[in-house]
Parts: C-alpha cells; sequence; structure tokens
C-alpha cells in the first residue's frame, strides 16, 4: 500500500509579521493563571497542600488562599479574566481584592464582573 501526501511548510520570509501588543498584561490575568497553574499542581500531587503552596511561593497563606479563591468564579469569568485586553497606562480596572466577594458567591448565575 502506497500514501502520498502534501505538506506545505510555508515561506518564513513570507509570514505576516506579527503587531507588537501595546501595554501590559493585565495583573489579574497573570493570578488567574497563576491559580489554575497551582491547582493542577495539588490535583496532581506535586504539592500537598496549600500551605506547601504558600512555603514554595515565599507568600502568606492568606495570600494564597486570595489567589486560589479565583478558581471558584464561573468557568465564563476565569476565561475573560485570561483574555483581558493589555493595559497601556493607569491602573487595572479588576482587581483580586474586588474579585473576593464575587469569588465567594457559589451561584456562578449570579456571579459579575462589574467596570
Amino acid at each position: 500500500m502506497k500514501v502520498e501526501s502534501t505538506i506545505h511548510f510555508g515561506n518564513p520570509r513570507k509570514a505576516k509579521p506579527q503587531k507588537a501588543v501595546q501595554g501590559r498584561i493585565p495583573r489579574i490575568a497573570k493570578l488567574m493563571a497563576l491559580a489554575i497553574k497551582m491547582q493542577g499542581m495539588v490535583d496532581r500531587g506535586e504539592v500537598q497542600d496549600y500551605a506547601e503552596l504558600a512555603e514554595l511561593a515565599m507568600v502568606s497563606r492568606a495570600r494564597i488562599t486570595q489567589i486560589m479563591n479565583l478558581n471558584l468564579l464561573a468557568p465564563e469569568l476565569q476565561e475573560r479574566l485570561l483574555f483581558q485586553p493589555p493595559v497601556d497606562s493607569g491602573r487595572d480596572s479588576i482587581t483580586l481584592r474586588g474579585l473576593q466577594a464575587v469569588c465567594l458567591e457559589v451561584d456562578w448565575g449570579r456571579q459579575t464582573l462589574t467596570r
């Protein structure tokens, strides 16, 4: 049996240049990604618990809890946080402190992000 296929690798010289992203990634997006990463570490057994995460990250247990509370947000909200547009200047529009009450709302339907 013989199988033939054509594969196109493209010419890197003809590739369209990517636009440089202006601004910086919002802090809440970084913290959301960190919360997902750390929960994965706990789930896989790489760390025993949040206390060990706090020790590894050299932050307080309370701070780890604040960050890990982001995992309690509805998946749609987590996605919105991860894909926030870059911040050109000034302060971030969404802060971890401002989200703590939203994180503790157990009904995902009632969780909302306001700007």
